[in-house]
């Protein structure tokens, strides 16, 4: 029941936190206004490919969906923030992470994608708070 919880609290970082400081391009500058900006997100994973859309909530999880569909999980582990893992176990973690989050998602999971927010920020352009 850890595991789960642990898995759960990890999506939810990485759904609402964590996407909009991924959004931001290497060639941009980071507008530190308006983002937590990193220098670099799990170094210790080959290059990121286009297919691996870390915008938005959404685009996050449609990515997740797409790179298990095509058994790409060193793609989806981009989608994780490996940075509390040494540069040199990140793959093999990021893997096992990505792979026990599927699991959880497929078995116990229904994504409700209207209440994925589909902006970088995530913000709820609806909410009234």
């Amino acid at each position: 029941m850890s595991k789960l919880r642990y898995l759960a609290g990890l999506m939810a970082t990485l759904l609402i936190f964590a996407a909009p400081l991924w959004a931001q391009e290497e060639e941009e500058a980071c507008d530190t206004a308006r983002w937590y900006c990193v220098e670099a997100l799990n170094s210790g994973l080959p290059a990121v490919t286009p297919e691996i859309d870390r915008e938005t909530p959404r685009a996050t999880m449609e990515s997740l969906v797409r790179a298990v569909r095509r058994d790409d999980w060193v793609g989806a582990a981009h989608l994780l923030d490996l940075s509390d893992i040494q540069q040199d176990r990140q793959q093999d973690v990021g893997t096992s992470l990505i792979r026990q989050l599927e699991t959880v998602i497929s078995r116990k999971t229904v994504i409700n994608w209207d209440n994925l927010l589909d902006r970088p920020d995530a913000l709820d352009a609806t909410s009234t708070f």
